[in-house]
């Protein structure tokens, strides 16, 4: 549970350039696969869908786990 509290919707800021550049793929579109498998229970979403991150880019979650 700790680390599940520590971690969970917590954006890879140190790993995603590597992964980036590693897989082709652009930053948009891998945001797009990690928003695909992120759970909208668990995370504040907005009126159209779109999970909302604080300011460091972090998922906001809607309760805390404990």
């Amino acid at each position: 549970m700790e680390l599940v509290n520590k971690f969970d919707g917590k954006y890879p800021h140190k790993s995603i350039n590597d992964f980036v550049e590693y897989s082709g793929l652009t930053k948009e579109y891998i945001d797009e696969i990690i928003d695909s498998y992120t759970s909208p229970i668990l995370f504040v979403q907005d009126e159209q869908g779109n999970f909302i991150r604080d300011l460091n880019g972090n998922l906001i979650k809607n309760f805390n786990i404990v």
